[in-house]
C-alpha cells in the first residue's frame, strides 16, 4: 500500500546505523525518490525542529508540533516567495498551497502585504495550523513514512502522533546541522 493511504505506520524498528538513517532520508528526499515533493522536505524540517520536544520516554512527538512548524515554513515560503510545489504530471497546485492562498484571501488584511506566520494573531495561526494539519495527515505524514521505509518514525492518524525510532533519532540528533 502507499505509504499516504496508511493510518498506522506500525512496523518493528530496527537497529539503524548513522549511514542506514542518512541513506534513507538522502533517498527520500532525492531524484530518484517515486515524488518529489516540497512537503517531504519541510516535513523533514519541522520533523528535525522538534526532535529535541521529543518525548523523552517513547521518542513521541505530537502532530500538533509538527504541523504548527510545518505551516509556519510553508506559509512564510508560499505568501513571501510565492513557492510552487515541484512541477507533477498533471500540473495541479498542491492542496496545502490551495489551503494557505484562500486563507489569505479569507483574510484582507493579509492581503498585498506579507505578514510572518509568527506574527499572525494567535486565533489566526491556530485556524491555519488546523486546516494544514488535516490535509497533512491525509498525505504527507504517511507519504514521507513511507519512502523511508518505516524505519525512521512510526505514526497514528488516530492517536496523532509519530514515535521515533530510538537509533534513527541518535543520528538525526548529531546530524541535524549536516541538513
Amino acid at each position: 500500500m502507499e505509504g499516504w493511504k496508511l493510518k498506522e505506520g506500525t512496523i518493528s524498528f530496527k537497529q539503524i546505523d548513522d549511514f542506514e538513517v542518512m541513506s534513507l532520508i538522502f533517498r527520500a528526499l532525492g531524484p530518484s525518490s517515486a515524488r518529489t515533493t516540497s512537503y517531504k522536505f519541510c516535513f523533514f524540517k519541522s520533523l528535525l525542529d522538534n526532535l529535541f520536544n521529543a518525548d523523552n520516554r517513547n521518542l513521541s512527538i505530537p502532530f500538533r508540533n509538527i504541523f504548527t512548524t510545518f505551516t509556519s515554513i510553508y506559509y512564510n515560503l508560499i505568501v513571501k516567495w510565492d513557492l510552487f510545489q515541484m512541477s507533477s504530471k498533471n500540473n495541479t497546485v498542491c492542496s496545502i498551497r490551495k489551503i494557505i492562498e484562500n486563507f489569505v484571501v479569507e483574510y484582507p488584511q493579509l492581503n498585498g502585504t506579507f505578514i510572518p506566520f509568527e506574527s499572525l494573531k494567535s486565533s489566526l495561526q491556530i485556524e491555519l495550523i488546523n486546516r494544514v494539519q488535516r490535509e497533512g495527515m491525509k498525505y504527507v505524514i504517511g507519504a514521507f513514512y513511507g519512502d523511508t521505509n518505516g524505519q525512521i518514525f512510526n505514526f497514528s492518524k488516530k492517536e496523532r502522533i509519530v514515535w521515533l525510532n530510538p537509533s534513527a533519532y541518535k543520528t538525526l540528533v548529531r546530524q541535524k546541522n549536516m541538513f
